[in-house]
């Protein structure tokens, strides 16, 4: 039973990243079951990047996790501006307002009508964090998790 159990969780798992499918919310940081499925779409990240603490008036319309590419939109709330932070692996390709960082790149995409202040408390908002981190979690119950 438990190996069928994790073989339907598995399969889940691998094909949410096969099938782009939309995850509401997906990057916010206390939303825990997608942060796996960040990590597996991106394996060679050592890190992963979740949202924490939008700036007021800021909320995610929606993520999407992918092989290779991880994208979250941000909205306003009066749907009139959106910003779009994108996760890849690297830099190449070239990206508006793109860090390379050690564990990946994260690149930002912000409508003309975000004023400056505003696109940098959006990119203040982005914290990373550690496969360790992940994997303490996977230990403490993740697979328990009602979220999933």
């Amino acid at each position: 039973m438990r190996r069928a159990t994790w073989l339907c969780t598995l399969a889940v798992l691998s094909s949410a990243c096969a099938t782009h499918r939309a995850y509401p919310n997906g990057l916010e940081c206390g939303n825990r079951s997608p942060i796996l499925l960040v990590a597996q779409a991106i394996p060679s990240a050592s890190a992963v990047p979740c949202l924490d603490g939008l700036p007021r008036g800021f909320s995610t319309a929606e993520t999407i996790i992918e092989r290779d590419r991880v994208s979250a939109r941000i909205r306003t709330d009066d749907d009139q501006n959106t910003a779009l932070l994108t996760f890849k692996a690297s830099c190449l390709g070239g990206a508006h307002a793109s860090t390379e960082l050690e564990v990946g790149c994260v690149s930002w995409t912000f409508d003309a009508a975000l004023d400056q202040v505003e696109r940098q408390m959006l990119i203040g908002a982005v914290v990373l964090v550690t496969r360790e981190a992940i994997q303490a979690d996977v230990r403490d119950g993740f697979i328990e998790d009602t979220d999933l």
